[in-house]
């Protein structure tokens, strides 16, 4: 009898501890004022879920600034905002547009830039019509420098200058800027005056614009004779090089393609004054895109 005591002891401490175990389970599965997870039997989706996606399924990727975005790789060579104007107008001004107007603006570009998807219509409009719309292009633009000048070499302002004069030839034969393009007071006068271009512009939009021309003349001599990134890059140290010299006239070194292009460039001057400005650059391109050598039909070159 005197055993009773203890065996009885025990018996009551076993069933405390299970009664503790499971408690302890009941706190763990159902915390208080928390829902309980599925379990396998409440026919709920079994996939692991974070953060609102399904682990296993890739997410979509999203631009963070689809209009800073569209407008980095489209609009940027030919226009800026408050910085004056380029080949387009400064774009400053049309923060003030009604929203159908500026629409109807951005989709009329579309001759120049391509094709433009409603959302991309509403993106550029968007960003057009915030107030940091340049700061939030800036901050795309050298997003995108820095990724690039990761991948290359460092601009190097002697081998940009040589691009431009033709003295080193575009590696896809192109033809030399210096044929229509002057800089610091070297080169033709076609074009526009090149040597403060990178004040005006910066140096993230110059290298877009060199590499992906929108210029309506430009466009069919470079469509297939692209200026490589790293080219870009070259030349873009060339017209940073320039800065404080002044634009003044003069005759260029240029040599090989660059000569030939000059040469080119100066037949459609000289029909320019038969034709209209459309003329002349109908005759421009039609002789660059035949690596701007002059058509001879008789034995004088009449």
């Amino acid at each position: 009898m005197h055993l009773f005591p203890q065996i009885l002891g025990l018996t009551l401490s076993m069933m405390l501890s299970a009664a503790v175990s499971e408690a302890q389970a009941v706190e763990v599965a159902a915390p208080p004022g928390q829902p309980e997870l599925p379990g396998p039997s409440d026919g709920s989706d079994q996939s692991d879920h974070v953060s609102g996606q399904v682990v296993g399924q890739p997410e979509t990727a999203a631009l963070p600034d689809p209009g800073s975005e569209a407008y980095a790789t489209k609009c940027v060579g030919c226009h800026t905002i408050g910085g004056g104007k380029l080949t387009g107008p400064d774009l400053k001004p049309v923060a003030s547009y009604a929203r159908q107007n500026l629409e109807d603006a951005i989709r009329k570009m579309e001759k120049n830039v391509g094709p433009l998807s409603p959302e991309e219509v509403g993106h550029l409009t968007d960003l057009l019509l915030s107030k940091d719309a340049r700061d939030r292009i800036e901050a795309v633009q050298q997003r995108r420098l820095k990724e690039e000048l990761a991948k290359l070499e460092p601009g190097n302002a002697l081998k940009g200058g040589a691009l431009f004069t033709g003295r080193t030839p575009f590696a896809n034969g192109g033809l030399a800027c210096a044929a229509c393009h002057s800089a610091a007071g070297l080169g033709g006068s076609l074009g526009l005056d090149l040597t403060n271009h990178y004040q005006q512009m910066g140096e993230a939009p110059l290298l877009s614009a060199i590499e992906q021309t929108a210029y309506p003349t430009m466009k069919p001599i470079y469509e297939k004779q692209a200026v490589t990134k790293q080219e870009a890059i070259h030349l873009v140290a060339y017209f940073k090089s320039l800065q404080g010299q002044p634009a003044a006239p003069g005759a260029p070194p240029v040599t090989a393609a660059g000569m030939i292009g000059a040469a080119a460039v100066l037949a459609g001057i000289g029909l320019g004054h038969r034709r209209r400005l459309g003329g002349t650059r109908e005759e421009m391109v039609r002789r660059a895109m035949s690596n701007g050598k002059p058509k001879h039909t008789g034995e004088n070159g009449q």
